[in-house]
């Protein structure tokens, strides 16, 4: 884990700073003041002519926290200037189209020169015929925490860190690309980390705020006025978390912070606390515990951490290292969820990668897990759904499972489901393969059959899709494999295409981003019959359910496969 430390210990690591090559060449004697580094920065400017800070005798206020500012600018192209205190000065780049909280959207941001820290209070217009001269914003202000060592970051061309602004927040991360624009300046890119406050799809950020964070004026406004306004250097005395303290002191040394309990039922180690707890455990920082993540009933992000620890030795032998793809809901279940399977960057490190070929020869990263702590990494990025392959990571071309999913239309009852799982099973076992239940915490079952990794995807596709083609085939009149609404009037659909490279099915245990936070539970077949719904399991039903015998006792310890045999009796062929 990247160690995170605040400004005021930062300030007193001893270094050496870190200089733009732009500015220093061999012989020279590298600077070690801001009066130093911001030498082009006066160069620059009139300061007769200019209400810009000239910077001379500014020092830090000795804020707790280093600071950064985003400063909309109206000069001769629009764009943002995105500032960061560090050295005594704010570090500075000039995003063209400004910052976007999409993380597929890459903004072009040209390193600038060095400004004073006093440059964070000022808005106003600098006069035409000025270097930069236009009208300027104060659009975002407040602190930035680095992850890692930042002059290590920019030397390196890969600066991560987190705002905490009035606009931008979360992880982001600068990186260099190789060359220069045509006045020579340094080409690097922002880019937003995919984490709670990431917005996948839309970059709508600069459209939604238009107005000073100080002020609450326009660049019209502003520009009307005439009347720049001038801060001194940012004193933002914020207060360390505890979390990022976590990372440099010993851990025995800070308490975890406890959020108070709500005064509602809860079900085993479903508190606030205990979600707090089990994340420090493993080395997880969970941000924002006390936030819902379901609605009805709510449910926090604490809750659902001390869920996953629960169920964790229950669920890890079916989730652990296969590829995976997850169902993230930022601002929660009643809002825009989205999947993601490949990793983009910005992932607790128990979420790992594992790079996998394409069908068309490309290679991508996608996610897998190993523990507990890769659990709860899902939890902090807002992860409601589990999706996993039917392969591990290390084997990925030979599945060890088969999964027939029913879905019933939307006239058929839970009954209907039910009895239509037990004559798949009974198919399934007069072909010689042993088959469990589960309940998808939505409104089918998925039976599922596990297999030797001795087959590869094609062969086993051809199996699934001749047994369910026999099923319809028997009877056309209760079961279809047509996927098309219009075609299962009255019948189950048998989605049989979860068995081929790639596709992925909701793992045991985990939660579904429905209303009631229902999960996807295993069922024993016996107590199927008794069971009224596939989302009858709440979080607190599935962790009492986990400290009880296991309904599938036995499931790893099968060594069945799909035989020759077996393919001839359902006339599978290669799809």
């Amino acid at each position: 884990m990247v160690p995170r430390l605040n400004g005021e210990q930062f300030r007193n690591i001893p270094r050496v700073v870190f200089v733009d090559p732009d500015r220093f060449r061999e012989g020279q004697q590298m600077p070690s003041t801001a009066t130093n580094l911001l030498k082009t920065y006066r160069q620059k400017r009139d300061f007769r002519k200019t209400a810009e800070p000239s910077g001379k005798g500014t020092k830090s206020a000795g804020a707790k926290a280093l600071s950064f500012v985003v400063q909309k600018h109206d000069a001769t192209r629009l764009h943002y200037d995105f500032r960061l205190e560090l050295d005594g000065v704010l570090k500075s780049w000039a995003v063209t189209r400004g910052p976007s909280t999409d993380p597929a959207d890459k903004r072009l941001a040209v390193r600038v020169e060095d400004h004073p820290l006093d440059y964070g209070g000022f808005e106003g217009t600098i006069p035409e015929g000025q270097y930069g001269g236009g009208t300027v914003m104060l659009w975002d202000e407040g602190t930035w925490e680095p992850l890692g060592d930042p002059h290590q970051g920019l030397e390196d061309g890969d600066l991560k860190f987190r705002l905490n602004g009035k606009r931008m927040k979360g992880e982001w991360v600068l990186v260099y690309m190789k060359g220069r624009d045509r006045s020579g300046k340094q080409q690097w890119l922002l880019i937003k980390h995919a984490d709670e406050f990431a917005t996948p799809g839309d970059s709508h950020l600069t459209d939604e705020f238009t107005t000073s964070v100080e002020t609450g004026r326009d660049l019209d406004g502003i520009a009307k006025s005439n009347k720049p306004r001038k801060r001194s250097a940012p004193a933002l005395a914020a207060t360390p978390s505890v979390h990022s303290l976590h990372k440099v002191l010993p851990a025995r040394s800070i308490a975890p912070e406890r959020p108070k309990r709500l005064n509602k039922p809860r079900g085993r180690t479903m508190d606030l606390s205990n979600g707090v707890a089990e994340a420090s455990k493993v080395g997880i920082e969970l941000t924002h515990p006390d936030r819902a993540v379901y609605d009805k009933p709510e449910v926090t992000k604490a809750e659902l951490a001390a869920y996953y620890a629960a169920v964790a030795d229950r669920m890890l032998p079916f989730i652990a290292d296969r590829p995976l793809s997850l169902l993230r809901c930022p601002q929660g279940q009643a809002h825009h969820c989205f999947f993601q399977k490949h990793d983009t960057g910005g992932f607790p490190a128990a979420m790992k990668s594992v790079k996998i070929t394409e069908k068309d020869g490309t290679v991508e990263d996608y996610f897998y897990i190993q523990d507990l702590a890769g659990l709860i990494g899902g939890v902090q990025m807002n992860v409601l759904e589990f999706h996993l392959w039917g392969s591990k990571r290390d084997n990925v071309e030979k599945p060890e499972r088969i999964i027939f999913d029913l879905d019933p239309d939307e006239g058929l009852g839970f009954t209907h489901v039910r009895d239509a799982a037990a004559d798949i099973r009974k198919a399934l076992g007069d072909l010689g393969l042993e088959s469990f239940a589960m309940l998808t915490g939505g409104k089918g079952i998925h039976v599922i059959a596990p297999l030797q990794p001795s087959l590869e995807w094609p062969e086993v596709k051809a199996f699934c899709h001749g047994f369910a083609q026999t099923l319809e085939a028997r009877e056309p009149e209760r079961f279809v494999t047509n996927m098309a609404k219009v075609k299962r009037k009255g019948r189950m659909f048998v989605d049989y295409l979860r068995n081929e490279r790639g596709a992925t099915a909701v793992s045991p245990w985990s939660t579904r981003s429905r209303a009631g936070a229902p999960v996807a539970v295993p069922i024993g077949w016996s107590e199927l019959k008794k069971i009224e719904a596939a989302n009858s399991f709440s979080l607190a039903d599935a962790a009492a359910r986990a400290s009880k015998p296991d309904p599938w006792k036995g499931y790893f310890a099968l060594k069945q496969t799909i035989t020759a045999a077996m393919l001839e009796a359902v006339g599978g062929a290669k799809t």
